[in-house]
């Protein structure tokens, strides 16, 4: 549950009490019910129920704000500069586009999808992309994962979950092409 009022004034007084240490800000975490190692099973599960691609990256878009609590997350096709799936409220597509452009080679290892052995331009941004936004690329649906937190950073294992995410839903990607192959072409 809820802090009670007065154990948040007295925590950030006994924080503040320390020298040299400053409280920058504070946020209050909703309740999480459950152990948050199982998401991966849930989003797994979740993947594996759905039958029809449209339904499939709408679930991606559900699991990954269920697994990264972002306040929004988009499926974005980056051609047609549109969304295809989301959750929450994203910004508009082109800037999430515009966002995934300019921040492509500025932390390659992090960025770009696992596998992705692409060198960098050698005129790479020296703009440093948002912590609060992170994306990933959806290989085999040509698409992109993006997911934002305003204010709360996304750390490395946060990326890695993307990551996870992403290297899932391109797994369902190649059961549905397999499984609709064969129905078109039965032996």
């Amino acid at each position: 549950g809820r802090p009670a009022d007065g154990m948040v004034s007295l925590w950030l007084g006994e924080v503040a009490g320390g020298e040299g240490v400053g409280v920058e800000g504070l946020r209050v975490f909703p309740d999480l019910v459950g152990d948050r190692r199982y998401d991966a099973y849930d989003t797994a599960a979740a993947l594996l129920a759905e039958r029809q691609a449209p339904r499939v990256l709408q679930v991606v878009a559900q699991r990954a704000a269920a697994e990264l609590q972002p306040a929004w997350s988009a499926v974005l096709d980056l051609e047609h500069r549109s969304i295809v799936a989301a959750a929450g409220s994203p910004p508009a597509a082109p800037w999430i586009a515009a966002y995934v452009d300019g921040s492509r080679w500025h932390r390659p290892g992090s960025l770009r999808a696992a596998g992705d052995s692409d060198p960098a331009p050698a005129a790479a941004s020296t703009h440093r992309p948002a912590a609060d936004v992170a994306w990933v690329g959806l290989q085999a649906w040509d698409l992109v994962l993006a997911v934002g937190r305003p204010g709360w950073i996304f750390g490395e294992h946060d990326r890695r979950r993307l990551g996870a995410i992403a290297r899932r839903a391109d797994a369902r990607w190649a059961d549905l092409a397999e499984g609709e192959a064969r129905r078109a072409h039965p032996s």
